[in-house]
């Protein structure tokens, strides 16, 4: 394992992930997991409807933002790849077509590119992606008694990006429009 890590160290990888309080996602309002899970609503109607029982939809659209804004060339496109599975990828991918379509709402999506869903036996990218977030989970939640390989991989991953972003309760209240934003604006829905 930690020649596998340090061999994704080595790439000088942009890494892009986060974390997400299930538990409060849990205790937010069906219509508010809707819409931190891509629901939208149009004259009081839901018209796309989101995914309230699945908190992987709001994380599937940081990430996607997430790598977008770490494109540092602005002609450049990003194309993605997720691991192939028959229970996330369809809404996945409607949400992602529909974000792609925003583009000229919001300008940042129009640098998204296409998306694929493929084997992770096909995609060593896959792989490598899967062990980053395995060695996420172990760093946040077990801290000292992480293993010592990867604990150190973490730590220089850390010092060279962000801290992994995490939905907490007061982040997602503060999405949804029941908290002030850090500049006292609130969102409203």
């Amino acid at each position: 394992m930690a020649s596998r890590l340090h061999a994704i160290k080595s790439a000088h990888l942009n890494v892009v992930g986060a974390m997400i309080d299930v538990r409060a996602f849990r205790l937010l309002t069906h219509d508010e997991r809707r819409q931190l899970t891509g629901g939208h609503r149009l004259y009081g109607k839901w018209n796309f409807s989101g995914a309230p029982t699945k908190p992987y939809y709001l994380v599937f659209q940081h990430l996607v933002i997430q790598a977008i804004e770490n494109i540092h060339n602005l002609s450049w496109k990003a194309d993605f790849v997720f691991d192939q599975q028959n229970q996330l990828a369809p809404l996945a991918a409607r949400l992602y077509s529909r974000m792609k379509a925003s583009g000229t709402e919001y300008p940042v999506f129009s640098r998204m590119g296409d998306v694929i869903f493929s084997s992770r036996l096909e995609r060593p990218g896959l792989q490598a992606a899967d062990l980053l977030a395995h060695c996420w989970y172990q760093y946040v939640f077990h801290g000292k008694q992480t293993k010592p390989e990867i604990r150190r991989v973490m730590n220089s991953l850390t010092q060279r990006s962000d801290e992994m972003p995490f939905f907490s309760r007061e982040t997602m209240f503060k999405l949804v429009g029941r908290l002030p934003l850090t500049d006292g604006r609130v969102l409203t829905h």
